[in-house]
């Protein structure tokens, strides 16, 4: 009896609107810094929200699948968002896009004067660096769970996006036809290592964490 009365104070709690329709404030989360903006409608049942987040980031070295890259990432994106209220509180199931994401341009670094691919060693002065970019960005379907609105803000989630990956090569014998089979299963093994698998699904991970002020 007493987990059935702690249950209904608990719904109750959770089933009080909130008083103001629109609300906005900072917030960090996957896309780095940024703030977001809320409209409540429907009598609290239902919001619409837009996000937005940057991270500065500098340039990194990073091995995938056994070539060294340098990478100049830039992550800048946002959510639009449609979110549920079933108790006409904070606690939200939303869905929309995801604008923008996470992008870096790629390069062999200019020390290394060779890289295999596809099991073969290729030189730099043959067949020149690789450059190229690798992305991970919308738009794109995305899915969030958790509170928004006036107050504390939280929510994870995903965005159903695939990598994209362009490498290419410029020295005097890059247009060999076995270097360009090897050039193309490199991009297949780098798109494959940056495909996450999350729940069940193929995409990014989403996290927010903020404080919106009602208005």
């Amino acid at each position: 009896m007493r987990q059935i009365l702690l249950l209904v104070v608990l719904l109750m709690t959770l089933a009080h609107p909130a008083a103001a329709q629109w609300s906005v404030g900072p917030q960090v989360g996957g896309l780095g810094v940024g703030g977001s903006v809320t409209r409540t409608a429907f009598f609290g049942y239902l919001s619409l929200s837009g996000e937005i987040g940057l991270a500065p980031v500098g340039t990194t070295n990073a091995t995938i699948k056994g070539v060294q890259y340098a990478l100049e990432p830039t992550v800048i994106g946002g959510l639009l968002m449609a979110n549920l209220h079933p108790f006409q509180s904070s606690f939200s199931v939303g869905a929309g896009y995801l604008l923008g994401g996470y992008q870096a341009a790629a390069r062999t670094p200019e020390t290394e004067g060779a890289y295999a691919l596809d099991g073969t060693t290729y030189t730099v002065d043959q067949y020149g660096p690789l450059t190229g970019s690798m992305e991970l960005k919308g738009p794109v379907p995305a899915f969030l769970i958790g509170w928004r609105g006036t107050g504390f803000n939280f929510g994870i989630g995903v965005a159903l996006t695939e990598p994209f990956v362009s490498l290419s090569a410029d020295g005097a014998r890059s247009g060999e036809a076995g270097f360009q089979s090897a050039l193309a299963a490199e991009r297949a093994e780098v798109e494959e290592a940056l495909q996450l698998d999350l729940f069940g699904f193929r995409g990014i991970p989403l996290i927010r964490l903020g404080w919106e002020l009602g208005l």
